[in-house]
């Protein structure tokens, strides 16, 4: 598996590191997997990060970006007790544009000297 990775603004592979402007919005990570296309969008947040207009509108657009033909999935990362409200964001987002079908994964993050990651599915 061979993937074209774009992560904020740092030079990763053949291209010069800048994910896309997807509607006015850029994400945090643009990659897309060699042959297959299939494409992962992925945002950090933080706690007060989630739940708010410009996140839904982020949501909103990368949703449709690969609702059009980019197979794929968002995937968000938050801190660990931050996932049920990143959960029910991307659900709410997600049904309100009526494009269910486009999965969505969040990692629940925590950090010590033993980090922790979980993860669900949307």
């Amino acid at each position: 598996m061979s993937w074209a990775s774009f992560i904020d603004g740092v030079a990763v592979g053949d291209r010069d590191g800048i994910p896309p402007y997807l509607e006015a919005y850029r994400p945090d990570i643009y990659a897309v997997e060699r042959g297959s296309r299939r494409t992962i969008i992925g945002e950090a947040k933080t706690a007060l990060d989630i739940d708010n207009d410009h996140t839904r509108c982020q949501l909103g657009a990368y949703f449709r970006h690969l609702a059009e033909g980019s197979a794929g999935e968002v995937w968000m990362a938050v801190p660990m007790m931050s996932a049920g409200t990143a959960h029910r964001v991307c659900r709410v987002v997600r049904q309100e544009l009526g494009l269910n079908t486009v999965r969505f994964v969040i990692t629940g993050w925590l950090i010590g000297p033993r980090p922790i990651c979980e993860t669900w599915h949307g």
